[in-house]
């Protein structure tokens, strides 16, 4: 399940990790390594809600009601 909460952790963790890669060029590998974290934790939500809409769907579908 999606964590808003999570999802802004990570991208507040980022920038702090790129506000520092100025000065230190790791920094800016761990700010990608964050935001990629986010990234997937928004993507795996996003297939999650979708699969949970296909099945609905689906649910509905197999019930022969029509719209």
């Amino acid at each position: 399940m999606f964590k808003r909460t999570e999802f802004d952790r990570l991208l507040v963790t980022a920038k702090n990790h790129l506000d520092l890669s100025e000065d230190n060029p790791v920094e800016l590998r761990n700010s990608l390594i964050m935001m990629m974290h986010a990234m997937k934790a928004l993507a795996d939500s996003c297939e999650n809600d979708f699969n949970d809409q296909l099945k609905a769907l689906e649910a509905h579908s197999a019930t022969g009601v029509a719209r």
